[in-house]
């Protein structure tokens, strides 16, 4: 599962509400602490919209 880039999972907007999106993460590693490859799968359109909602609930719950 993805959140919302930067927040750490337990860093909601402050409201309770959960806001999440699945995406798909593959490392190769090199050796020696390396990686030799990342190839990340997702919707953008979608993880966009999950965004904007957690804003949203963000802003909503700092006003009230």
């Amino acid at each position: 599962m993805g959140g919302v880039p930067g927040v750490e999972p337990d860093e909601g907007p402050g409201d309770g509400s959960v806001h999440q999106e699945y995406n798909f993460t593959l490392l190769k590693y090199a050796g020696d602490g390396l990686w030799s490859y990342e190839e990340d799968i997702y919707n953008p359109m979608r993880f966009g919209s999950m965004v904007a909602g957690w804003e949203a609930a963000r802003s909503a719950s700092a006003t009230s």
